[in-house]
């Protein structure tokens, strides 16, 4: 078996953060989890996201740290974060 990181977090969307632009945002997220062989789930509610991520450790640490980076939304609160055998 091999071990996999599981990251729950919460964040405010911002305010340019509608249409069009969560087609693209939901396209490339979609397209970069493919390849990094991370899956997710994202829910928005208003302005205000939680996702889950979960892969290999490393790879879901440095995704979550490229998503804490991103402009599109702030107030980013990591609820969780486990590790569990696959």
């Amino acid at each position: 078996m091999s071990s996999f990181t599981r990251i729950l977090y919460t964040s405010a969307a911002a305010p340019s953060l509608g249409g069009e632009s969560m087609k693209h945002l939901m396209k490339s997220a979609r397209a970069t989890n493919a390849a990094l062989c991370v899956t997710s789930m994202l829910v928005r509610c208003g302005d205000h996201f939680l996702q889950v991520l979960e892969g290999n450790p490393d790879t879901v640490d440095e995704l979550f740290c490229r998503i804490s980076r991103d402009q599109r939304h702030a107030g980013i609160t990591l609820l969780a974060k486990e590790q569990a055998d696959q």
